[in-house]
């Protein structure tokens, strides 16, 4: 029996619903892929945070990545704060 290649998943970011998170004012969260889209072990999320919003210091428990699309941001961590700028226009 041979094995049927997963269907690729294409979603726009407008595509998606999005929900307020409670962690940071100013911030929704828009799910493109996770497991209901057969990727038990990955996620795709798309977080808009309008200007001025700030997400509280925390850690997380997987590595993650993350991208500006538009306007700045800065990170901090324990030994350093980095501005950052968008990556990619859209």
């Amino acid at each position: 029996m041979s094995e049927q290649s997963p269907t690729p998943v294409v979603r726009r970011a407008d595509d998606v619903e999005y929900e307020t998170v409670d962690a940071a004012t100013g911030m929704r969260k828009g799910v493109l892929i996770d497991e209901e889209d057969g990727a038990p072990h990955f996620a795709i999320r798309r977080f808009v945070l309008e200007p001025g919003a700030e997400v509280p210091s925390h850690t997380n428990e997987v590595e993650h990545e993350q991208y500006v699309l538009e306007g700045s941001t800065s990170s901090a961590s324990t030994t350093r704060s980095t501005p950052s700028r968008p990556a990619i226009r859209c």
